[in-house]
C-alpha cells in the first residue's frame, strides 16, 4: 500500500519525459485552435454574404435624406394648389 501512495505523488511523465498535464495541455491547444481555424472561413462567408448586406438594407431603408429634400417642396406645391 505505502509503494502505491509513493508512485501517485510523483508527476506522470510522458514518453519523451514531459510532464502528462502539460503535455494533455498542449495537445488541447492544438486541437481548440485546429478548431477555431475551421470555423472561421464559414464564418467569413456569412458575414459577408448574409450579415453585411442585411445590416445595409436596414441602414439604407431608414434613412430619408430624399424625403428630406422633396418634402418641403411638395408642400409648397401643395401650398399654392388651393389658391
Amino acid at each position: 500500500m505505502a509503494a502505491s501512495n509513493a508512485s501517485t505523488s510523483q508527476p506522470l511523465l510522458t514518453a519523451d519525459g514531459t510532464p502528462l498535464k502539460t503535455s494533455l495541455q498542449r495537445s488541447m491547444r492544438r486541437s481548440k485552435l485546429r478548431a477555431a481555424m475551421l470555423v472561421l472561413p464559414p464564418l467569413v462567408f456569412l458575414l459577408t454574404l448574409f450579415i453585411f448586406p442585411i445590416g445595409n438594407l436596414l441602414t439604407r431603408s431608414t434613412d430619408d435624406a430624399l424625403i428630406n429634400h422633396q418634402l418641403p417642396v411638395t408642400f409648397a406645391i401643395l401650398d399654392q394648389w388651393d389658391r
